[in-house]
């Protein structure tokens, strides 16, 4: 693999499960949202959206029915699953569409797991318990990441950089099977610019080969993308570490969205392979800017000037990573 440099991106995900559990103090109404309030985490369903927003695409959706006021729980579940599930509400004076979702009087909520048009339609639930739906709207989602060793790594390369466009390998580095909700949600969201991977139960050997320091290798999952520099003659990776500064403190699914649109930007170009990066569309990722900015910002120029510092860069020792010299 002449001529390629790769370097690795290291973001430690934090409090990545979903919490879906609720007391009972948390019964009590909030006031009638504003058109402000409304578009944070819980977004209007009317006839003239339902279909298109919930319908005909896949990501799995929490419908809650209300006439006017929500009590608190539904806005709490709304928060946990931000990012990885939509949450919806329909005013019961929707009789139309009422009507036409075969909605049930005093109906609290229900379910579409992820899935096309046809399996929204034969799998959706009636259920009342926002922790339960909160459950079988996460566990519905697919799991796109594939289970490697550290020398599986130049396959996810070659398999990353022969997509069209490129994509960046990800490699998830934890010790639990289960991949957290949240890199699921990402992983789907963004599958076409980047390839997620995991190594389970990564040995002291294999931290110390990707040059993964002390003060990660005590975190429960790490998440790495390969990104490719310009120069040199051998492979060689360098450590972008996530700046809690720069990119928040809590690594939620929209800190996660914004880093990885910081690198598609930065390193786009770099990718082997037909990177497309001449392309507005792709450099950037603009189908998943129409879906995501209705929900969040996308990235702020001082984040954007981050991912610019050499500062953030350290080396590991990758002559102790077997790649093979093969031609990609």
């Amino acid at each position: 693999m002449p001529g390629y440099i790769a370097t690795l991106v290291f973001l430690t995900l934090l409090n990545l499960s979903v919490d879906c559990q609720h007391n009972a103090e948390d019964k009590q109404q909030t006031t009638a949202f504003t058109s402000d309030q409304m578009y944070l985490d819980i977004f209007p369903l009317t006839g003239n959206n339902f279909t298109e927003e919930v319908l005909k695409k896949p990501d799995p959706w929490v419908i809650v029915f209300h006439q006017g006021t929500l009590e608190r729980v539904w806005k709490d579940l709304a928060v946990g699953l931000r990012g990885v599930v939509w949450v919806g509400m329909v005013d019961t004076a929707e009789e139309s569409l009422l009507h036409e979702i075969k909605y049930q009087e005093k109906e609290a909520a229900r379910v579409y797991p992820y899935g096309n048009f046809k399996t929204k339609l034969k799998t959706w639930q009636r259920m009342n318990s926002p922790s339960e739906l909160g459950h079988v709207a996460v566990t519905s989602l697919p799991d796109h990441t594939q289970v490697i060793s550290l020398d599986d790594l130049q396959d996810l390369l070659t398999e990353s950089y022969m997509s069209t466009p490129s994509r960046f390998p990800v490699v998830l580095l934890t010790d639990a099977e289960e991949t957290p909700p949240t890199v699921k949600a990402v992983a789907n969201r963004f599958k076409k610019y980047f390839n997620f991977a995991k190594i389970l139960n990564p040995t002291q050997e294999d931290f110390q080969k990707l040059g993964i320091t002390e003060d990660f290798r005590g975190d429960n999952l790490i998440l790495a993308v390969l990104v490719n520099r310009e120069g040199g003659e051998q492979l060689e990776f360098n450590l972008v570490l996530y700046d809690r500064k720069t990119m928040g403190q809590e690594m939620t699914y929209p800190n996660i969205l914004q880093f990885l649109f910081a690198i598609n930007r930065e390193y786009r170009f770099t990718l082997p392979g037909e990177n497309l990066s001449n392309e507005k569309t792709i450099a950037e990722m603009e189908d998943v800017i129409v879906i995501e900015q209705k929900r969040f910002n996308i990235l702020t120029p001082e984040q954007e000037e981050h991912f610019r510092s050499e500062e953030a860069l350290t080396k590991p020792d990758v002559d102790d990573i077997d790649f093979g010299r093969d031609e990609l």
